[in-house]
């Protein structure tokens, strides 16, 4: 029996009860926070809704974004906030969550915040994410699609206790981080592979480019050998090859190496 079997069996003996979102959660949405507002080396951390997309997993570690847009005019983050998109050109999009685990950052306009009281983010986020389906079925819309806090309130979800659910998030997030180390290696050996493909493929390539260089070395060393060689009769003339004309000369000349 695996570690949460017997959690299961020891805090819910009865079974997990499910219960809709809008029973252990509150619903509240961002403020406008356009993207050029955005900057580099502004002094408060902040979330475009756009970056829910693209940029943040699951559980939000690191806020990448900053703004000097003021706090006192903002909604402001509380850790364990789960935040999601609320509206995209395409539906499925609209099926991410993403749990932050900081407070005082600036939430931008179209993110839906999910507050929860007896749920943790992390495995709300997790939830959201892997039931897929379930979310598609409450995106509302036809060119753009949108996605509703009242809609969301009506989802059934699982509630385990909440040691539970934390163990739940702790084993999935040791399976992400062995799924990142994975895929690095596996990058690094597509690398080390094409590597070596290319240096095989071109073994012959490179062999006969060899042999080709071996053969001209030789070939100088006739050359220095032939004209090395004085004859009684003169040397050999090179102009027009090595069998030109042999002339007489005098008496006396002998091979010398």
């Amino acid at each position: 029996m695996s570690k949460i079997d017997d959690l299961i069996k020891k805090y819910c003996p009865e079974g997990v009860e499910f219960k809709e979102l809008g029973q252990v959660a509150v619903f509240l949405k961002g403020k406008f926070l356009p993207k050029k507002a955005i900057i580099t080396g502004g002094a408060n951390k902040c979330i475009h809704y756009g970056e829910l997309f693209t940029h943040y997993p699951a559980i939000i570690e690191k806020v990448n974004s900053k703004t000097d847009q003021a706090l006192k005019s903002s909604i402001l983050s509380k850790s364990n906030d789960v935040l999601m998109p609320t509206s995209d050109v395409t539906p499925d999009g609209l099926a991410v969550a993403s749990c932050l685990q900081e407070d005082g950052v600036i939430l931008g306009g179209d993110i839906l915040i999910i507050r929860g009281s007896i749920i943790d983010g992390r495995f709300l986020s997790q939830y959201i994410r892997n039931n897929k389906s379930k979310i598609m079925q409450l995106v509302k819309g036809s060119t753009v699609y949108h996605i509703y806090g009242k809609d969301l309130a009506k989802l059934k979800i699982p509630i385990p206790p909440l040691v539970v659910q934390r163990e739940i998030v702790d084993i999935l997030d040791r399976f992400a981080k062995l799924e990142a180390e994975l895929e690095a290696e596996l990058k690094a050996r597509q690398k080390q592979y094409a590597y070596y493909r290319n240096e095989l493929l071109s073994f012959d390539e490179s062999r006969r480019n060899l042999e080709r260089e071996r053969e001209r070395e030789r070939e100088r060393e006739r050359v220095i050998l032939l004209l090395a060689i004085t004859w009684r009769s003169g040397p050999v003339c090179a102009r027009n090859g090595f069998a030109d004309s042999m002339k007489a000369t005098p008496t006396g000349w002998r091979l010398s190496l």
